[in-house]
């Protein structure tokens, strides 16, 4: 899928941005908008015999030339691929000016591709290439990995929305997960952004309604997402939650919600997960409770290197000072796990530990 490659590229030129509408818009005069640095096609539309130049707005045509035997390198090759008519109708309002971009859409080894060419002159008629791409979901979806068709079907619950729980909301949102819920009573502070999905500009917002609201409006979402802005304090609910979810994430970072989850797991039967970071991020576990077979991980013992705690204005409780990229480990190696768990792949049986000297 590599036509534009014979095209001179049109030097630093904008992105061309199409959707799946370039299907019913084929073989008709259309329109672009510019929005900052791409064009967008927006729908039909014929620019005006006489009008002023509006640089927010291209006018073109969709042209399909099928699976061509060799690749087109200007205007004479294309024309060799289409009706005599349409041609005909396209070489004067070429002439004419009437038209910017053309998007050529064609087939190669049976998938669909599409190029965008800028008319650069009139007589005679030459196309240089601009960068192209689609944004329709099944296009930007390929990206979320093979695995992503599987779960589709598939809810997970995550308990927790601080800096683990959010990066492993986001990796299964981007993995394609079907249905997700995330529960935690906790508001958004401005520190909260520096390792967590969220930016300051949700601070005050209950961390789950603001991570919904985040998750659901990316481009490439096709999770269905709920929230709860509640702390799981009462052990009764949780086999309801065990039973209504494919899969339950603890990320609480709580002792007593922890241990609830885990008990109930034993006792039930099922499994979960439990993502967790010890000693200010140098010990990055990820349990699987029980485990699917043979014993579980053990504790780590290792020196504390905390000499005191550290409090954030306004807020009665020591702030962590994990670093970062250890949240985003913990909940890579998390979403890991509980993926292949979901789409029955082998994994560690008991889950993962790392641990990191000083």
């Amino acid at each position: 899928m590599d036509l534009e490659r014979y095209f001179e590229p049109a030097g630093t030129g904008p992105l061309v941005l199409y959707d799946e509408r370039i299907e019913s818009l084929t073989g008709k005069f259309v329109r672009f908008k510019v929005e900052g640095a791409t064009v967008v096609l927006v729908g039909t539309g014929m620019k005006p015999a006489k009008s002023n130049p509006r640089r927010y707005r291209l006018y073109g045509y969709v042209i399909d030339i099928g699976e061509p035997d060799t690749p087109p390198r200007g205007w004479r090759d294309i024309r060799e691929e289409v009706d005599p008519k349409i041609v005909e109708q396209l070489d004067r309002r070429l002439r004419l000016g009437a038209l910017d971009l053309l998007l050529v859409r064609y087939r190669r080894a049976g998938a669909t591709g599409a190029i965008a060419l800028l008319v650069t002159a009139y007589a005679p008629i030459e196309l240089k290439s601009l960068p192209s791409a689609s944004t329709s979901l099944p296009v930007v979806s390929l990206r979320s990995g093979r695995d992503a068709h599987k779960l589709e079907g598939k809810s997970v619950l995550v308990v927790g929305a601080g800096a683990v729980g959010s990066f492993i909301c986001e990796n299964l949102v981007r993995a394609g997960l079907g249905q997700l819920a995330i529960r935690d009573g906790d508001i958004v502070r401005p520190g909260n952004a520096v390792r967590h999905v969220l930016p300051s500009t949700f601070a005050g917002y209950p961390k789950v309604e603001a991570l919904q609201r985040l998750l659901s409006q990316r481009s490439y979402c096709v999770t269905d997402i709920a929230s709860e802005a509640r702390h799981l304090t009462d052990r009764t609910e949780i086999p309801d939650l065990l039973a209504k979810f494919d899969l339950v994430i603890d990320a609480t970072a709580d002792g007593m919600a922890s241990a609830m989850l885990a008990d109930a797991a034993r006792t039930f039967g099922v499994h979960i997960i439990s993502a967790a970071l010890q000693d200010e991020g140098r010990v990055v576990r990820v349990d699987v409770v029980p485990p699917l077979s043979g014993e579980a991980i053990g504790e780590v013992g290792i020196p504390s290197r905390r000499e005191h705690d550290f409090f954030e204005a306004g807020c009665g409780d020591p702030v962590s000072m994990t670093p970062p990229y250890a949240a985003m480990e913990a909940a890579a190696i998390a979403t890991r796990v509980a993926v292949r768990i979901l789409t029955d792949l082998q994994t560690e049986p008991a889950g993962v530990i790392r641990v990191y000297s000083l």
